[in-house]
């Protein structure tokens, strides 16, 4: 039983050194002003499928027990859109720390191994 509970352990163990330093840079990036903007562009990108026209809403609302009624849209514009632009937002900040890390791995190359006296 050991097998399985040691790798495991040391799995999750290792990992957690990683995803820690890793979350809390996309957590900084995040603070940014310029990664403010980013937030308002995934809230304007998203709110275009908030429409009258749109059958997957028709579905949400029925499945949610709402209405079409004014506070129904201020319902979907300030709660329901805000958090999923903000997660957007963090899964963008992923996505430039996996682009910098890709383009940084090739410069490991062109260190040099330092000369011992």
């Amino acid at each position: 039983m050991a097998w399985v509970i040691w790798p495991g352990f040391f799995g999750a163990f290792f990992l957690s050194l990683i995803a820690t330093p890793l979350f809390t840079l996309a957590f900084t990036i995040l603070k940014k002003p310029a990664c403010r903007g980013l937030r308002y562009f995934n809230m304007t990108m998203m709110s275009g499928f908030i429409n009258l026209f749109n059958p997957a809403l028709h579905q949400y609302l029925v499945t949610a027990g709402m209405t079409q009624d004014s506070s129904t849209w201020q319902i979907m514009g300030n709660v329901v859109l805000h958090s999923q632009a903000s997660m957007r937002g963090m899964l963008d900040a992923f996505v430039l720390l996996f682009y910098g890390f890709f383009i940084m791995i090739p410069l490991i190359l062109f260190l040099k191994k330092p000369r011992l006296k």
